[in-house]
């Protein structure tokens, strides 16, 4: 069970729960959605667990993983699980994933006679299972062409958090679209960091990251950006509500920009590798103390 835990890479799920954490929190006059929630979290979790699956089989059968000298241990390539394996477990996880999801949307959504959201986002759903397993697998991986933080944005930003306030509350407001920015620019932030990593690694595979095509100064550029983005838009998301204690979680974001010019300084791929973890844990804790205030 250990080797499968750990091609979950569960240090990759707090990012994935934050987005459908904060796109769960009820506007004012709504009532929190308990069970929407928790199904919505559970298919968000396995996503991301299905793309990591996918990512460890697809980076081995694409030979990236043979030039890789950072990063943590990967399943597949160190013969812990065999090829044949994966795919199963793939398939089985799609499966899995693919009922969670449609029992989410069916319960919030056909039973309530919003019959064209249901076929909306199922469409939307299946959409994100095949992105997750093309990302890396499959005979034209879209990572592999510089299209990773585009998909990672959209994902991770805008169906996490949107999609789930949608399903679960049957509205979007703009404070909605400031929360989905947040989310999905940290997160790219989070895999433009751990490309900026692997970038010697990735030119040898043939990976043409975005972080590869814009250079080690352009990457950190972009990086800034990215952050100051997130900044900007949970600082927005908060003037919009009308709660005193959402400001509480701003507290991770200041830490962390407290702490950019180590990031500005750094010149050294194999050391950003504590940063991954420092950005995804600065955005599950923004977002965790945005939930726990908001019942303040």
């Amino acid at each position: 069970m250990n080797k499968w835990i750990d091609a979950a890479r569960p240090r990759t799920l707090p990012l994935a729960a934050s987005g459908i954490i904060l796109g769960s929190i009820p506007d004012e006059g709504q009532l929190w959605n308990l069970s929407g929630f928790l199904w919505a979290l559970l298919t968000g979790i396995l996503l991301q667990v299905l793309s990591n699956f996918a990512n460890d089989y697809g980076d081995f059968k694409n030979g990236a993983d043979h030039f890789r000298s950072h990063g943590p241990a990967r399943a597949v390539q160190s013969g812990t699980i065999s090829q044949s394996q994966m795919k199963v477990a793939i398939a089985l996880l799609s499966l899995i994933t693919l009922f969670t999801g449609t029992y989410l949307i069916y319960t919030q959504l056909l039973q309530t006679d919003r019959l064209n959201d249901f076929w909306i986002m199922l469409g939307i759903g299946v959409l994100a299972i095949v992105a997750a397993y093309t990302y890396t697998a499959g005979p034209r991986p879209y990572g592999y062409m510089g299209l990773g933080d585009l998909s990672v944005f959209l994902f991770f930003g805008l169906v996490g958090v949107l999609g789930t306030h949608f399903v679960l509350y049957d509205v979007l407001t703009i404070r909605n679209l400031f929360a989905s920015l947040f989310v999905g620019t940290m997160s790219v932030a989070v895999l433009h960091l751990n490309n900026m990593r692997d970038m010697d690694d990735d030119a040898k595979a043939l990976k043409h990251t975005l972080a590869l095509r814009l250079g080690w100064i352009g990457s950190k550029r972009y990086l800034f950006a990215l952050f100051l983005i997130a900044f900007v838009c949970i600082g927005l998301w908060i003037l919009e509500g009308n709660n005193f204690f959402h400001w509480v979680a701003m507290i991770p974001m200041i830490v962390l920009a407290t702490r950019w010019n180590d990031i500005a300084m750094e010149n050294h791929p194999e050391k950003f590798d504590p940063y991954l973890k420092r950005f995804a844990l600065t955005c599950f804790f923004t977002v965790f103390l945005v939930f726990v205030t908001s019942f303040l």
